[in-house]
């Protein structure tokens, strides 16, 4: 097989290659739904696949918040610490063959220290 006869077949697959993709680009038609995968997920609202009928998830989140921006946009840091924790409960029954009820209960906890001032707090809600 000689050079020539390898660079030959090689444009002849990319260019099979290319007008494949457009014939199936063309070809395709509107999706209608959301994928199978997106209605399992533990979200607000919490949403049931199609085989389920109770959904019960916890959610977490954690940050520290080191510093800020100012108004022109510059970050500084901050002389003391910030956290926030939060927790968000999420439900969902299945009450008909295609409807459901959801509810969620956020929780939220912060934590600041300043210099001599370390302050606690939190909710629901």
């Amino acid at each position: 097989m000689t050079l020539r006869s390898r660079t030959f077949r090689s444009r002849d697959a990319a260019l099979w290659l290319v007008i494949s993709t457009a014939g199936l680009a063309a070809g395709s038609a509107d999706a209608f739904a959301q994928a199978c995968c997106a209605g399992g997920a533990v979200v607000t609202p919490t949403r049931l696949a199609l085989h389920e009928d109770v959904s019960v998830g916890l959610q977490l989140r954690a940050r520290s918040n080191p510093g800020a921006f100012d108004p022109a946009g510059r970050y500084t840091t901050s002389d003391g610490v910030e956290q926030l924790m939060e927790q968000d409960l999420a439900a969902s029954v299945r009450v008909l063959d295609r409807g459901q009820v959801g509810a969620q209960l956020p929780t939220i906890e912060t934590h600041r220290r300043v210099q001599n001032i370390d302050d606690w707090g939190g909710g629901i809600g």
